[in-house]
């Protein structure tokens, strides 16, 4: 007994790139970090999640552009495929919508601060879950709290101890007399 499959599932089959027409989807909770547009109808988002760490995500269409503001948290449904490490956008949503952000000018600027310093140091795909839930934590708190004037600076150090600036180092040198460090740096 011969079995006659379709005409494209011998293609598929047959072909050295089986692994190119199976797509998955997946929904991904993430920071949106910027977009850049790719042509007249993508744009290119580029996230940081919990699980991959920072990726690009292609988005045909403008419809969901609103929803991909910077440093906005968002649940995403986006298929991709084992040989890509770019994912395309299906659908997006808010999973957390704020409520004193978007009508407070102070609260903006900081907002767009906390997001340059966040897009310009992950540079890496690397994950960390540490450094997601904290910058959870601080968007929340940047919308709920009273005085967002100090928040930059908390964020800036906390963050920069997460990544593994932290102070520390600043301590075994504060023992030290500036001529020791002079004369340590001559050796």
């Amino acid at each position: 007994m011969q079995i006659y499959w379709p005409n494209w599932v011998e293609k598929v089959a047959y072909s050295k790139k089986l692994l190119y027409f199976c797509s998955m989807d997946e929904v991904i909770h993430a920071i949106v970090l910027h977009y850049t547009r790719h042509s007249d109808q993508a744009v290119v988002v580029q996230l940081y999640t919990r699980e991959y760490g920072r990726i690009p995500c292609m988005v045909y269409g403008k419809k969901w552009l609103s929803v991909l503001q910077t440093m906005s948290e968002v649940e995403l449904r986006c298929s991709s495929r084992p040989n890509q490490d770019m994912r395309v956008l299906k659908s997006a949503a808010l999973s957390y919508v704020p409520q004193r952000i978007p009508t407070d000018v102070a609260r903006q600027c900081v907002l767009l601060f906390m997001g340059e310093v966040v897009e310009k140091t992950l540079r890496h795909p690397m994950a960390d879950e540490a450094v997601y839930a904290y910058i959870n934590k601080v968007l929340r708190e940047l919308d709920i709290t009273e005085e967002p004037q100090n928040l930059p600076h908390q964020f800036l150090t906390t963050l920069s101890e997460l990544l593994g600036y932290g102070g520390q180092r600043l301590d075994e040198w504060n023992h030290l007399k500036s001529e020791d460090i002079i004369l340590h740096l001559w050796d």
